[in-house]
């Protein structure tokens, strides 16, 4: 173990030496969670690799400009992209215009947060649970009205993986983020909603939104009283919703090792999980391998469900 620390101690001090900048590429608008999240992390990597870190917000067009940014970057180690699981869908929704192959013109750092789709609707709605909303929808072919974050985003992806496998159709509105979203639930323009847990975390903790299931594997860590899609009679059902860390894909590995393990240093801290949580995300951290096979599964799974559900992108 001493070694081991003793060689990554050499490592960090050679970085330094050689870098005196680090730029986190954020491709959202300023002010969200993955700004917030982005400049937490920063300041932790600032002590931890010797260096200048600035957090830039490169948003529009999906995520594709931040992400392009990054993937024409110099590789290294000196540009850092923080996206989350919408990279996925830029195969699919920018095909005419991707200039960049996400599976190999990026390199896979660290999974540092998952940020759990939920579904939502307003607080006296008679859907108690996602077993009563599917069996209403079931009895009612495309009458209910469901609002999510743009056509091709992965939400509307994850909600198109839910009708295919639960058997029901709706009438999917498009919105442009979440609090357009949460105002058409509470004024009762629409009765559904999935988004991301950050967007209404305040409005159901004050009991004007309710959450009537998670679509991860399991139930996170920041909803445990709340049961997923797959407990609800969707057998099999999950989709991944993340935010994590990427390079330009010819940094080489001993970089990529240098900043996965700052940064997975960096997201076990007691500060940065309690404020991950006070976001609606959970810190998990995730070596490169791991981050590198959620994101090959990622991209086969929403694939798969936009031929299926033959999905137009705009």
């Amino acid at each position: 173990m001493q070694l081991a620390g003793a060689a990554m101690l050499g490592a960090r001090a050679a970085w330094s030496d050689e870098r005196k900048l680090l730029r986190i590429i954020v491709p959202f608008p300023s002010g969200g969670n993955a700004d917030i999240f982005a400049r937490l992390i920063g300041q932790r990597l600032e002590a931890k690799l010797n260096q200048t870190v600035i957090v830039e917000s490169k948003p529009g067009a999906g995520t594709l400009i931040g992400s392009e940014y990054v993937a024409r970057s110099a590789p290294d180690g000196a540009t850092l992209l923080l996206t989350s699981a919408s990279l996925l869908t830029l195969p699919l929704s920018k095909k005419n215009s991707l200039k960049f192959d996400v599976a190999k013109d990026l390199a896979p750092v660290s999974l540092a947060v998952t940020l759990p789709l939920v579904v939502l609707t307003s607080a006296d709605s008679p859907f108690r649970t996602l077993t009563d909303m599917i069996a209403w929808a079931k009895s009612k072919p495309g009458q209910l009205n469901v609002g999510l974050s743009g056509i091709g985003s992965v939400s509307h992806l994850a909600w198109e993986r839910l009708q295919l496998m639960a058997g029901f159709s709706a009438t999917i509105i498009p919105y442009q983020g979440g609090a357009p979203i949460a105002q058409a639930l509470l004024g009762k323009v629409i009765p559904v909603a999935i988004d991301g847990m950050a967007s209404s975390a305040s409005l159901v903790s004050d009991g004007k939104l309710r959450i009537i299931a998670s679509l991860s594997a399991k139930r996170p860590a920041t909803l445990p009283d709340v049961p997923t899609a797959a407990e609800q009679g969707v057998t099999g059902y999950e989709i991944d919703n993340w935010q994590g860390f990427l390079v330009p894909g010819a940094t080489p590995k001993s970089i990529v090792t240098t900043l996965q393990d700052a940064i997975n240093e960096a997201v076990v801290e007691p500060e940065i999980r309690s404020r991950c949580a006070q976001l609606g995300m959970e810190a998990v951290g995730g070596d490169a391998e791991m981050f590198s096979r959620v994101i090959s599964q990622g991209l086969v799974t929403l694939a798969e469900v936009a031929e299926k559900a033959n999905v137009k992108f705009n």
